[in-house]
């Protein structure tokens, strides 16, 4: 049996993807770091700064799976011979991958919204 090993399966990849995500998602929780602390001392609960969070990595990374799906599934065609025993558009593999990837970028946003939930409003504000 020959078993197929594509070096972008490779973990380190995954983990440098997931490192990306959560730097990315720092960067955006520094720089509105103003707006959480106005929304944290007008009131909002600190799982509500995390909700708001997440469903804007939520967001995005569900347009990012769209466009992927949709350049899977044109990119198919060509790479069919080298894929073993897997139809180019199948779709439970695109489903299951569309799962782990939107996955990965929820895990990878909840540490920056959970920093921004526990932001000192008055620090935050100071900072603007």
């Amino acid at each position: 049996m020959h078993t197929f090993y594509h070096p972008s399966y490779h973990p380190n990849r995954r983990a440098s993807a997931v490192i990306g995500i959560y730097w990315l998602l720092s960067y955006e929780v520094a720089r509105r770091a103003g707006e959480v602390g106005i929304r944290t001392r007008l009131g909002a609960r600190p799982a509500q700064i995390v909700r708001m969070a997440l469903s804007e990595v939520g967001l995005l990374a569900i347009i990012g799976v769209a466009a992927g799906g949709v350049a899977a599934l044109a990119m198919g065609k060509l790479v069919s011979g080298l894929t073993y025993g897997l139809q180019p558009g199948n779709p439970g593999v695109l489903a299951a991958a569309a799962g782990v990837l939107i996955c990965v970028a929820l895990s990878a946003g909840l540490w920056p919204a959970r920093r921004a939930a526990c932001l000192d409003p008055m620090s935050a504000l100071r900072r603007e």
